[in-house]
């Protein structure tokens, strides 16, 4: 009885803790991920049409909208506080451009590197980045002609690394949470829909996600200063 009422007292404050350090729109915005994801699963192969992922994708959008519109201040935040600023170029996001999004989205998750970045070398001559450029070109076609599936990326269909978990929630507090809180925050809300997550798997999958966005973003940094090259 001891032994449970101390797990249980200690699964109260990790909730009490990840409560003060998450901020209140993410556990919104996973909610509405998992729920479109959910909407194209449940559908029979027949039904899964381009239009039907546009009306779900479309959904998506007007419910994400509504949450930036409740949660959003008057102050901005600092640049590089999210996540998303390593992936998808300031115009990018600015323009809603969803083209460029998909680019850069899949050159992300296959390389763990900015699709801007790679852009820049290659046209600075370096071969490997312009390899992967090409890559992801090749992959972006096979979406656009539908000719996909493209080849999964690392974690499987499964998405069992989280780098979309982590790309969504830095900034609103992912970044934050002890080992154990992130499990039990993940077994409430990852997009990969296991409620089992393992502390130490996802301990080590934070760090390398933050290795890679912290060096893509310090890379943009120096293209953006003049007389800098990368």
């Amino acid at each position: 009885m001891n032994s449970w009422n101390r797990v249980t007292g200690q699964r109260q404050r990790r909730e009490a803790s990840i409560q003060k350090k998450i901020h209140p729109a993410l556990p919104k915005i996973l909610t509405e991920f998992r729920a479109a994801e959910k909407a194209w699963k449940i559908l029979k192969e027949s039904d899964r049409t381009p239009e039907r992922r546009g009306e779900i994708e479309r959904r998506l959008d007007e419910k994400l909208e509504a949450i930036d519109r409740k949660y959003s201040g008057p102050v901005q935040a600092p640049k590089g506080t999210f996540g998303v600023e390593a992936v998808f170029r300031e115009e990018t996001l600015a323009s809603q451009s969803e083209s460029a999004a998909v680019a850069e989205y899949l050159h992300w998750n296959r390389h763990k590197t900015s699709f801007g970045i790679d852009v820049r070398g290659m046209q600075d001559k370096d071969y490997a980045a312009s390899t992967r450029v090409q890559r992801t070109l090749h992959d972006f076609e096979m979406l656009r002609c539908n000719q996909g599936p493209v080849k999964p990326f690392k974690g499987g269909h499964e998405g069992t690394d989280h780098w979309d978990f982590f790309l969504v929630g830095w900034g609103l507090g992912l970044e934050k949470l002890s080992p154990e809180e992130l499990a039990d925050f993940c077994d409430e809300h990852c997009l990969c829909g296991s409620d089992n997550h393992n502390p130490d798997n996802l301990k080590q999958q934070r760090i390398r996600f933050k290795r890679a966005l912290k060096n893509s973003m310090s890379v943009s940094e120096n293209i953006e200063k003049p007389g800098k090259r990368s």
